[in-house]
């Protein structure tokens, strides 16, 4: 497996604002789980100005 093309995705969860690292996958889409809130945020860039994000509340906060 060649792990050089891994790079890190950091960002700020849109909930609580705690700092999340995650990876992207083969199809470009960086999926990760906030620590603090458990929100799951999954992210895509479709071109250079557009990044398509779809958060995902936890079910024990419904």
């Amino acid at each position: 497996m060649d792990f050089s093309r891994l790079q890190p995705v950091y960002l700020y969860c849109p909930n609580c604002g705690h700092k999340c690292v995650g990876y992207r996958s083969r199809d470009g889409t960086a999926q990760t789980v906030c620590g603090r809130c458990g929100l799951t945020v999954a992210s895509k860039r479709r071109t250079e100005r557009i990044v398509d994000m779809r958060l995902t509340a936890p079910p024990e906060t419904i």
